[in-house]
């Protein structure tokens, strides 16, 4: 997840900066920094997909956490103290705040100090996406957050933890999950496919699925109505309308969204599933498979 890499990263730069302050061990100074810049790497590509999906992301702080992994990659091989205090001064100019405290020339100042201006860069982030929903790994939301949303992510944050435990989704798909919820809309990235996602708006009543899968679309579309949505196909997707939202059923068919396409290019094979019961139907009623998986698992009424 986009803040838990950054956080990371933050924590791995501070213990580099203490390390180099008490001459650690080259070897030990090396992991840290591969540490930052692995957490750094994984960040800066989330963070473009995560402002595809939130109107009014700040692009400019995923340019400024690309500049931070840069910099972190010229510690891995020598201090570069011109780049840092580059990096630095761009973060401070844009965000207009400080960041920078240097008490000294030593590595381990330099260093500090791009700690703290990653955290101001992660400050700015989280205005946007706020923060994580205690008790979920996959859900952020802000101060207003809607309680109706903030109640639906946790279930969905559950169902899709027990599906991946047993494997009826693919690691990336699993690792790509993320829901930022407002005061009016939630947004959910239902899996690593540039674009696959889902938007719940309260206000509008409508909840909208985007994917370009013809045969997902088609068990998306019969997923929603078994809620009691009225759902039309879109050159996107799927739109529905609701008039009385339940959140824990939404949830389930969320859940059930994230790596359809793989299950139903070879069912019986999914390990996840009771393979003996799968098997007895044919390959050419995926869509009806995951119509019982996903009410089997989640014990609503046929």
């Amino acid at each position: 997840m986009l803040l838990d890499h950054l956080y990371e990263a933050e924590k791995a730069l501070r213990e580099l900066a203490t390390a180099k302050q008490l001459n650690k061990d080259i070897e030990y100074q090396k992991k840290l920094a591969e540490r930052a810049i692995n957490n750094l790497h994984e960040a800066r590509y989330e963070c473009y997909q995560i402002g595809r999906a939130i109107k009014d992301f700040p692009y400019t702080d995923c340019r400024l956490v690309e500049k931070v992994e840069a910099a972190s990659l010229a510690i891995f091989t020598e201090v570069e103290k011109p780049l840092i205090r580059a990096v630095c001064n761009e973060i401070e100019g844009k965000l207009r705040v400080r960041c920078v405290y240097r008490v000294s020339e030593s590595d381990a100042s330099y260093i500090n100090d791009l700690a703290s201006c990653l955290h101001r860069v992660i400050e700015d982030i989280e205005k946007h996406i706020g923060k994580k929903v205690q008790g979920t790994t996959k859900c952020y939301a802000t101060e207003d957050a809607d309680p109706a949303l903030v109640e639906m992510c946790k279930a969905w944050d559950e169902f899709t933890r027990r599906n991946y435990e047993q494997k009826l989704y693919s690691r990336g798909d699993y690792e790509a999950l993320f829901a930022h919820l407002g005061k009016e809309e939630g947004i959910f990235r239902v899996g690593s496919a540039a674009g696959h996602a889902t938007r719940v708006n309260l206000k509008e009543r409508k909840v909208k699925y985007f994917d370009d899968d013809r045969e997902v679309n088609k068990a998306m579309k019969e997923l929603f109505e078994k809620t009691g949505m009225s759902c039309r196909f879109t050159p996107e997707g799927v739109e529905c309308k609701f008039e009385k939202l339940d959140p824990k059923e939404t949830a389930g068919v969320l859940a059930a969204a994230t790596s359809m396409d793989m299950r139903m290019q070879d069912p019986c094979g999914s390990p996840g599933y009771t393979r003996h019961i799968l098997c007895n139907f044919a390959r050419e009623r995926a869509r009806d498979l995951e119509t019982w998986f996903w009410r089997r698992k989640y014990n609503l009424e046929s």
